[in-house]
């Protein structure tokens, strides 16, 4: 797991990486949460304790180290503008 964090934020920091990779890591772990009587059913469990949880931690960490050195160095009307285009960045992925 530590792995695709890395490469998420090594993406969020402007480098290429390959993210049919990440993409199939994370079908990976929704897969894992299939019931195994009826394959149609999902808990998500395995996702959320293994993908979701980390991930999003990561993210808090990340943007909150962001936002503080952004603001130090920027205006609040940039940080504004950064703040919508990494909003664009999100839908895209999503």
């Amino acid at each position: 797991m530590d792995g695709v964090l890395k490469l998420v934020e090594k993406q969020r920091n402007g480098e290429t990486i390959e993210t049919t990779m990440v993409k199939s890591i994370v079908d990976s772990f929704v897969s894992l949460g299939l019931d195994e009587s009826d394959s149609s059913k999902s808990t998500l469990d395995v996702y959320r304790q293994f993908f979701e949880k980390p991930f999003l931690e990561a993210t808090t960490a990340y943007y909150q180290m962001e936002s503080k050195q952004f603001v130090a160095e920027n205006s609040v009307v940039e940080y504004m503008k950064k703040v919508r285009t990494l909003a664009a960045y999100r839908d895209a992925w999503c």
